[in-house]
C-alpha cells in the first residue's frame, strides 16, 4: 500500500500487489494530483522509488502541482505515514487475521476507507510531537 494523508484529515491510497518502485509512485503522484486545486506538498522519506528519473522528470513538468519535501535520512518518527502504518498493522492485521492475500488486501481497504471518512482521526496522526511541524 502507498498513502498519503494530510493535516486536514484527507486520506489518499492505492493498493499494490507488486514492490513499491517508482513506476508504481509516479503512478500514485498522477492519482493524487487530479483532482486537487491547490498545489501539494508531499513529506516523503528517503526511498529510492521517490527519486527516480522519471518521478524527478514528472515533478519538474507538473511543478506548479505538487512538490516533495524530503525528510532526513533514518528518522521515521518524523514522517506522519508511519503511525498511519502502524495504526494499520495494529488494527487490521493484529486484530483480524487474514487467511489469504486476498482477505488481507479487502482488510487493508476496509482499513483505509474507514480512515478516509474519519478525518478527526487521521488528524490525530499530527498530534505526535514528532510531526507537529506539518500541522
Amino acid at each position: 500500500m502507498v498513502s498519503a494523508i494530510s493535516n486536514k484529515g484527507h486520506v489518499e491510497f492505492m493498493i499494490l500487489d507488486g514492490t513499491f518502485n517508482g513506476g508504481v509512485f509516479l503512478e500514485f503522484l498522477v492519482q493524487l494530483v487530479k483532482y486537487k486545486q491547490q498545489k501539494i506538498f508531499l513529506v516523503v522519506d528517503g526511498h529510492s522509488a521517490h527519486k527516480t528519473k522519471a518521478v524527478k522528470a514528472w515533478l519538474e513538468e507538473n511543478k506548479e502541482r505538487i512538490e516533495l519535501f524530503f525528510l532526513p535520512p533514518y528518522s521515521p518518527e518524523l514522517n506522519a505515514q508511519e503511525y498511519v502504518n502502524q495504526d494499520l498493522k495494529t488494527n487490521v492485521i493484529g486484530k483480524k487475521r487474514p487467511i489469504n492475500k486476498a482477505q488481507m488486501k479487502m482488510n487493508v481497504e476496509e482499513f483505509m476507507n474507514n480512515r478516509k471518512n474519519d478525518r478527526k482521526q487521521v488528524q490525530k496522526y499530527f498530534h505526535v510531537s514528532h510531526v507537529q511541524y506539518a500541522a
